[in-house]
């Protein structure tokens, strides 16, 4: 069984279709965007999922 994950925003590419991806990848993406720094004991890895963003930057704020 497969969940669907839908994201919407200025900072995710517009009507661009992945295939699978892992849960366990969201965290570390939110956190990009929200930017915070993610817990380091995580299986999760931003490097999976990063390509649905419209850029890899900090999103115009500072670091």
């Amino acid at each position: 069984m497969h969940g669907i994950f839908f994201a919407s925003g200025p900072q995710f590419k517009s009507n661009y279709k992945v295939g699978t991806i892992l849960n366990i990848d969201i965290y570390p993406l939110l956190a990009k965007i929200f930017n915070i720094t993610p817990r380091a004991n995580i299986d999760g890895n931003l490097e999976r999922i990063e390509f649905i963003l419209k850029i890899k930057e900090n999103f115009g704020r500072p670091a």
